[in-house]
């Protein structure tokens, strides 16, 4: 099953998307205000038998800091990890902005906030790790990504700062989150790579290094970035197979489809590294359409004022609607979906909304294709989503927690 080249540029587009800025932003508390960053006294990793069998590795957002703090389960995370700081093409961390003034995330990675994050992160046996991005999904941006990959000099340069803020911070790796990687980079990337693999293991063995890539290949060497002197392991982005792009509705992670799929990404994956080097990433936000009809997997109608949008949904709302207008489940794709109808205004015509998510049956079924390919675990996009409902912890703790 493969993917055509509109389809697939669609994905491209629609990850990048759903990794920055398509999902619903979560409340965030007043912005923190700046203080000195000085190394902090932290609470040290406590060994702490949780019983987990695989790892459960969480992102969150600046605006979830709050949910982390008072709703957040350590009990199932192994790892949570900060998103984000961005890389520059010079090879630098982007902490401040031209002006001089800090930016909103390095102000957040450094507020007091943070500091007890990491500290009752680390209190539950939890590793708490910086994400480092670089998006190039403009053509700037790639053109920024290239200069940065292509320079022996600022690839060192940012495994030094990398290896340096981790130190400074008492925290314990980083994922880096390259997207896309261009063509003519493939092994510079995976260069840098090790080069941030050197630099970690000289400030303090044991620091975890794992590398985010889309559900499908790429441009990723996986093999290369997976061999001994480099990650630890790759984040499977294994959600947004669907978006605004799509001419039907449909689950964003289907575990089965007549098209790529959750199983195929896995397949394509398992052929390139070792099993336990996988982390096979999940959303908690599903997806929202208007539709032509109310069959399951409509065609999509045109996104605008008559119709209104497409729009991502986190999974906390999704449950809400579902509650309000009933589950439903496609036993092709193996998900969750809603229905009801709509009307964008008083003046438009009345027509359908489908929605698709996830929910505990259907990572349920995901969580079983980890443990039976023996993965090395599950990642979730992103914590926070779920709100106060605490059911997909329930489900982690089925499937992954020996008592």
């Amino acid at each position: 099953m493969t993917m055509g080249t509109s389809r697939l540029t669609g994905r491209i587009l629609g990850l990048a998307l759903a990794l920055s800025i398509t999902l619903p932003a979560l409340a965030a508390g007043s912005e923190p205000a700046e203080r000195p960053w000085g190394p902090a006294a932290r609470v040290p990793l406590a060994q702490v038998g949780k019983g987990l069998d695989r790892e459960v590795y969480g992102f969150f957002h600046p605006g979830a800091r709050d949910h982390m703090l008072r709703v957040a389960d350590y009990s199932v995370l192994s790892t949570v990890a900060y998103f984000a700081i961005p890389a520059s093409g010079k090879g630098r961390l982007k902490t401040h902005r031209p002006s001089g003034a800090p930016e909103y995330n390095w102000t957040a990675w450094n507020s007091s906030q943070m500091d007890r994050i990491i500290d009752r992160a680390h209190a539950a046996g939890t590793k708490v790790v910086l994400t480092v991005t670089r998006f190039g999904w403009s053509s700037g941006g790639l053109q920024t990504t290239q200069r940065l990959l292509s320079s022996a000099t600022a690839r060192q340069r940012l495994a030094g700062e990398i290896a340096a803020e981790l130190q400074r911070r008492g925290v314990d790796g980083v994922n880096i989150d390259f997207e896309p990687i261009p063509g003519s980079e493939r092994q510079n990337f995976v260069r840098f790579i090790r080069t941030l693999r050197t630099a970690l293991d000289a400030a303090r063995p044991g620091l975890d290094l794992s590398v985010a890539a889309t559900g499908y290949v790429a441009n990723y060497d996986i093999a290369g970035l997976t061999a001994p002197g480099a990650a630890d392991s790759v984040f499977i982005m294994a959600y947004h197979y669907r978006g605004s792009w799509s001419p039907r509705a449909g689950s964003i992670a289907p575990l089965t489809s007549s098209v790529y799929d959750v199983t195929d990404t896995v397949d394509k994956y398992t052929d390139l590294a070792p099993p336990g080097k996988i982390i096979l990433g999940l959303p908690y936000y599903g997806y929202t359409w208007s539709t032509k009809g109310k069959k399951n997997r409509s065609r999509t109608l045109p996104a605008g004022a008559t119709y209104g949008y497409p729009r991502s949904t986190i999974v906390s709302s999704a449950m809400a609607l579902a509650e309000q207008h009933g589950r439903r489940w496609d036993p092709v794709e193996q998900g969750p979906w809603v229905r009801w109808q709509f009307r964008n205004c008083p003046t438009c015509p009345l027509t359908w909304r489908q929605l698709y998510y996830e929910d505990e049956q259907s990572l349920g079924l995901k969580y079983d294709l980890i443990n039976d390919r023996n993965l090395r675990g599950v990642g979730i996009w992103a914590l926070g989503y779920e709100g106060a409902y605490t059911g997909l912890n329930e489900v982690l703790r089925d499937k992954f927690v020996t008592p």
